[in-house]
């Protein structure tokens, strides 16, 4: 396992031995001048990563697709999906600095890293320092990390590991709407795992997606609230009539106290209703440990405004953790949200930890939601956002393609 930064990069193991000599991406710069640079994290496994500069820090400008005011760092976690926007300051001595990316948390086994190359024009093409190595990082200096592992985001992590993504303020000032205090309807989403017994998947007529975690070596879903998603034999918004209700799971989802312990697969769709002020939970139903897995989220059709980050309680079982975040949503104690609330499209999940963002849902229509991961993806983490009324949405243009099962027997 390795990356690659621009479609280049060599293999290095853990300890900076070359495996291949392929050459490394660089960046020319002039001494004296600022560089804005997108940096996009086209990964899609679970392993986060973080990006550093050889003496240099980044100022953040833009979070995903949306300005924020600059926040000073010299390090960003990144989880599949994500983007920053971050001007950097070539003020230092004419020379060739190494940029890396090293894989960071659940993924710490792997040793995976890799390196480009800011040079400064007339300098020359290797830096003069020793390349970096996993153990020996770009950065040679403690720092501020942007958005760290599996942060409980309190104030005491704060000052030790670095801000996160909520901490962020947007350069515009958010609608009215969302800091209002009533007349919201809240969701969940809670992120989890089914985990099968052999007879289940072998001595069944069944053909159920699982996969092999290689944390663990079980045979798991990947479940919301409960759920694997499998897609509709036919395309909801266009042909929603076409689908079989038999398909699509209650409209009122499943006890949370059974998620995780009873196998179901169907068409998870959440209705919410549109133009209003709809408030979404994300939970993770499993353990916090500092390196645990930590998924990637993303909506489409909308900016999520990023309200609250955190750990649930720890030291007890989700069943009892998950009622008193509702028991602290409910309340009075919640912080006040601010006129520049940051937006994003894509952001962590902390593990055993939680996320409360909020969308106005001006957009109807069916919206995929999903973690990140690929083989999650694949294997029903995900689920259908559905925005309005279905009579409401506007009917496909005569002659739209049509689609559904292919089935060869009658």
């Amino acid at each position: 396992l390795t990356y690659l930064i621009n479609g280049r990069g060599q293999y290095l193991t853990r300890n900076g031995t070359k495996l291949t000599t392929t050459p490394f991406a660089e960046f020319n710069v002039t001494q004296g001048n600022r560089y804005v640079l997108r940096v996009i994290a086209g990964t899609c496994t679970e392993c986060q990563y973080v990006l550093t500069i050889e003496n240099h820090d980044m100022v953040i400008i833009a979070a995903d697709a949306r300005s924020i005011k600059p926040y000073r760092v010299d390090s960003i976690t990144m989880s599949p999906g994500e983007r920053y926007s971050f001007v950097v300051n070539c003020n230092r001595t004419v020379n060739s600095y190494w940029i890396q990316v090293r894989t960071i948390g659940y993924c710490n086994a792997t040793g995976a890293y890799q390196l480009a190359v800011l040079r400064y024009r007339g300098a020359g093409r290797t830096p003069t320092s020793p390349p970096p190595t996993y153990a020996v990082t770009a950065s040679n200096r403690p720092g501020i990390t942007m958005s760290p592992v599996n942060s409980a985001c309190s104030s005491e992590s704060r000052i030790r590991d670095g801000p996160c993504i909520s901490d962020l303020r947007s350069a515009y000032t958010a609608p009215s709407v969302i800091r209002r205090t009533q007349g919201i309807t809240r969701i969940y989403w809670a992120f989890g795992f089914y985990i099968f017994e052999d007879e289940e998947l072998y001595n069944s007529p069944e053909y159920d997606v699982f996969l092999v975690s290689p944390a663990t070596n079980n045979s798991v879903g990947s479940t919301i609230n409960g759920i694997v998603n499998v897609p509709a034999p036919s395309p909801l918004l266009s042909q929603y009539e076409e689908v079989p209700r038999e398909v699509l799971c209650p409209k009122n989802g499943y006890d949370p106290n059974t998620w995780n312990l009873v196998h179901r697969e169907c068409v998870h769709v959440i209705e919410v209703p549109a133009y209003e002020v709809i408030e979404i939970v994300i939970v993770d139903t499993l353990d916090y440990y500092p390196a645990a897995l930590s998924h990637s989220i993303h909506l489409h059709g909308f900016d999520s405004y990023i309200l609250e980050m955190g750990l649930l309680e720890q030291g007890i079982p989700f069943n009892q953790s998950f009622p008193r975040l509702k028991q602290y949503l409910d309340s009075n104690n919640r912080p006040r949200i601010p006129l520049d609330v940051v937006t994003k499209d894509t952001y962590p999940l902390p593990a055993g930890g939680y996320i409360v963002t909020r969308i106005y849902s001006d957009n109807p229509g069916f919206w995929f939601f999903h973690c990140h991961f690929a083989y999650h993806l694949d294997t029903g983490m995900s689920g259908i956002l559905q925005v309005g009324e279905v009579d409401t949405f506007p009917p496909p243009p005569p002659g739209f393609p049509r689609c559904g099962d292919f089935l060869p027997y009658p």
